[in-house]
Order: C-alpha cells, then sequence, then structure tokens
C-alpha cells in the first residue's frame, strides 16, 4: 500500500486554517463565559467548564507548536 505524504506548504496551509479555526473557537467560549452566571453553577458544572477551558488552551497550544515545527522544518528545507 502506498504511503501518502502531504506537501510541506499543504501542512502548514492546513494547520493555518486549523488554527484560525481554534482562535473562532476560543473566541466563542470566551464570550459564553462572559454571558455565564458562575453564582448559579454548582461546583461540579464550574469544574467542568474550567476542564473546558484549559482543554481549549492545550489544543491551541498543540495546533500552534505542530505549525511553528512544521514552519522551522521548511526553512530548514529552504537553506
Amino acid at each position: 500500500m502506498p504511503k501518502l505524504v502531504m506537501h510541506i506548504d499543504d501542512r502548514i496551509e492546513m494547520l493555518e486554517r486549523e488554527y484560525r479555526a481554534w482562535e473562532r473557537l476560543y473566541d466563542r467560549r470566551q464570550e459564553a463565559k462572559d454571558a455565564i452566571n458562575w453564582n448559579l453553577m454548582t461546583p461540579a458544572d464550574r469544574r467542568a467548564a474550567e476542564a473546558y477551558d484549559e482543554r481549549i488552551i492545550e489544543d491551541g497550544a498543540f495546533i500552534w507548536c505542530e505549525l511553528d515545527h512544521v514552519r522551522h522544518c521548511h526553512i530548514e528545507q529552504l537553506w
């Protein structure tokens, strides 16, 4: 079975799209957090919301690190 290889420019473009989508998700989450009445939430609901926020941030950091790594590899290839 042939191995599928993605061209590095395509990979960069894909990661940039993924990061822009993550930014939109993050912005929507921030807007939703502003609308939440945290005092009415149970402690378990608050912990779940905070865990969700942490996961969103971790996902964004992972995408950004991957994008930075691929760009760095691309620059090395150009040299």
